[in-house]
């Protein structure tokens, strides 16, 4: 998107009008999620100061107000690779700082960017008590809410969660571990931006020895 610039005139009580100003535009801030989860931010060039921009400082706040950090920047774009797995959502906002240090900075627009809410399970599981993938659960980052089932191949339910905090399945089922075999999931969940969807898979129960 192509900033909006302007010129400013104005004109005295005795109608003498001044002449155009220096045509000024503004920081125009764009960016977009990255199929990696980093988000890439691009930005325009300030104009309007005769003396030039000095440098740029990109700040970088939760969607609630709090500022988690600051970037002094020679540069009009920054890759935003740092990970972070209490926060989903972000606001940008570019401010330029001019040479001439009488000047006030200038602010860009604001820009919100959610990340992708990724979700991981396991393709097997072996529920043998060694402390080793004993149970089978489905996990990811910005996740507040799940509901989790799991089935045998008959349609049968095995399990049920609505718990975060939960471990997982543990193979059990009344009391008695489960045969060997392939078993289906599936977990509505919903992340921190409000967003839910659904995953469903199979997986393999395995008697390890």
């Amino acid at each position: 998107t192509l900033p909006t610039c302007y010129t400013i005139s104005y004109q005295d009580v005795c109608l003498n009008a001044s002449p155009p100003g220096t045509t000024a535009c503004p920081v125009q801030l764009n960016g977009t999620l990255q199929p990696d989860n980093t988000i890439q931010l691009i930005w325009s060039d300030y104009s309007g100061w005769q003396a030039g921009v000095q440098e740029y400082l990109l700040s970088k706040y939760d969607d609630q107000g709090n500022l988690l950090g600051t970037f002094n920047l020679n540069t009009t774009s920054f890759l935003d690779d740092q990970e972070d797995f209490n926060h989903q959502t972000y606001v940008y906002v570019v401010t330029a700082i001019a040479n001439n240090g009488a000047l006030p900075p200038a602010n860009s627009n604001q820009l919100l960017i959610s990340k992708q809410a990724n979700v991981y399970y396991p393709s097997a599981f072996t529920p043998n008590n060694d402390a080793l993938n004993d149970t089978f659960h489905v996990f990811g980052q910005y996740i507040v809410a799940i509901e989790f089932k799991i089935f045998n191949r008959w349609g049968e339910l095995m399990y049920e969660t609505t718990s975060l905090e939960d471990n997982g399945w543990n193979g059990l089922f009344r009391g008695a571990l489960q045969p060997e075999g392939a078993y289906v999931f599936t977990a509505t969940l919903k992340d921190q931006a409000g967003n839910t969807f659904e995953r469903s898979g199979s997986f393999y129960l395995m008697r390890k020895k």
